[in-house]
């Protein structure tokens, strides 16, 4: 009997031992998934031994929150709000949590069967001293039970794990692509809304010039002088009953709306618009163009979305070549007891066990269909990375143009009022061409104040466009690479 024990825990132990060859959640080697590794049980890894109570309390934690401090709001409590209140952001944060929980789960054993059973018979026996009629009857009764128990297969454990660390690690990025989304979005809304209230501003100086003007040319009619231009008094009045850069004035009311929608806010007046934005002029070496692609390559969710399912195909592709190795379908021990007239005469104990013998499936196709999902995935992946490297040449060409644009916009503008202060003194003397020029002046000074403006618009577009490309702080990036 102990012989026929130490069998039993012989076979039960070589089938542990085979399942513990795929490692276990909560050992520390970490797991090579491409050029990523990903280690459990550490700080950005699952929480193997927590409860589902605390997972979840850290799960909560772990979302972003904003505190609304009251009044105005900068660009810095926005982007914050629209993080916190963003959909897209708490559908990653699922997706991230879906993943891990599908982790937690690979390489659970299935329910064990246990089975019974009970078998008798009954055996008439004639008594040798008696007569007809002194027959006895005896009651043979067998009873059978067994466990049945059905180990994993650690080859295609290790091809789930791969799948599901793909999934963790597509999910864990996504969030921080989504992020990083939201933070260009509403840099983008908000600088549109500098540059229209600087576009209100100057308008607004414009209109208090040309009432100026009015006046002063309306008491030089009224004191009798010859002027040499008549006065546009219907034009001045005009104006004033249109009021100031009104078409503006919707613009930026409708900017701000969609701006407040995007981050949650319910009083689009709460948002408080700084001056102008001042970011740096940014130089480009030549490699540039290819260290940005670099930067995008790794950032883009496009791509990362083809690195995920080119390594579920291969996790696909590693499942089907473990079923073509034989592995144990279950392990059974059992004992049976028999019994005469309720008395144990015999004990037997059995040790069972299938393996699965993969002889048709050695000729099965299905590899194929994962060995192309994965070269046509590389193929989009080759593809996509080219029309990012001509988005990222397009950019810094656009950057290029509007950084130099600024430069022969300021130098122009410096050579056109120093021409004007310099006809400026010559006429000194003559009160009302003086004035007259002051009032040209004036007005081209507004003017090109208002043309540098959409020129200054023109390179911040553009060194957004390139951060949406590239899904980083380009002030950051090249402030690293100086």
């Amino acid at each position: 009997m102990l012989y026929r024990f130490s069998r039993l825990g012989s076979l039960l132990g070589a089938g542990c031992l085979l399942v513990s060859c795929v490692p276990s959640l909560d050992e520390g080697t970490p797991h090579k998934l491409g050029d990523s590794a990903f280690v459990p049980g550490e700080a950005k890894a699952l929480a193997v031994l927590k409860t589902e109570k605390e997972k979840d309390e850290e799960f909560v934690s772990s979302l972003p929150t904003f505190e609304d401090p009251g009044g105005d709001l900068g660009l810095r409590d926005l982007t914050n709000m629209a993080v916190a209140n963003s959909l897209q952001f708490a559908e990653a944060e699922g997706n991230l949590r879906v993943a891990k929980a599908r982790w937690s789960i690979i390489g659970e054993w299935s329910d064990p069967q246990f089975r019974g059973g009970f078998d008798w018979d009954d055996v008439r026996v004639a008594e040798s001293s008696g007569g007809p009629g002194k027959d006895t009857t005896r009651r043979n009764e067998e009873v059978d039970t067994s466990i049945r128990l059905y180990p994993p297969n650690p080859f295609q454990m290790r091809a789930e794990l791969d799948k599901a660390m793909a999934e963790i690690s597509f999910a864990e990025f996504a969030l921080r692509q989504v992020g990083k989304e939201l933070v260009v979005e509403v840099r983008r809304l908000y600088q549109e809304l500098q540059f229209i209230q600087e576009s209100i501003r100057l308008g607004k100086g414009l209109y208090r010039l040309e009432i100026e003007e009015y006046d002063r040319l309306k008491q030089l009619l009224e004191a009798g002088q010859q002027l040499r231009a008549p006065v546009d008094k219907q034009r001045i009045q005009a104006l004033g009953k249109r009021g100031i850069a009104s078409s503006s004035k919707i613009r930026f009311d409708k900017v701000r709306s969609e701006l407040a929608a995007l981050v949650g806010l319910a009083n689009p007046r709460r948002i408080s618009v700084k001056d102008v934005p001042n970011r740096p002029i940014i130089g480009f070496r030549e490699d540039t163009v290819t260290a940005l692609s670099e930067m995008a390559f790794i950032n883009n969710l496009k791509l990362g979305d083809l690195d995920r399912l080119q390594k579920l195909a291969k996790g696909d592709l590693r499942a089907f070549k473990a079923n073509r190795i034989p592995w144990v379908s279950f392990l059974e021990g059992g004992r049976s007891r028999t019994y005469n007239e309720r008395l144990p005469v015999n004990d037997n104990w059995s040790v069972r066990l299938a393996i699965d013998v993969p002889i048709f499936s050695l000729f099965s196709k299905e590899g194929d269909i994962y060995k192309e999902q994965i070269r046509s995935y590389q193929k989009q992946a080759e593809l996509y990375q080219k029309q990012i490297q001509r988005s990222v040449a397009s950019a810094v060409a656009s950057i290029k143009e509007a950084r130099d644009g600024l430069g022969r916009y300021d130098r122009e503008t410096q050579g056109i009022l120093a021409d004007m202060k310099s006809m400026e003194a010559e006429l000194e003397k003559f009160s009302h061409q003086r004035a007259d020029l002051l009032h040209s002046s004036n007005l081209t000074s507004l003017g090109r104040s208002r043309e540098r403006l959409a020129a200054e618009q023109a390179y911040h577009d553009a060194l957004l466009n390139l951060e949406e490309i590239i899904r980083e702080d380009i002030e950051k990036v090249f402030r690293n690479r100086s």
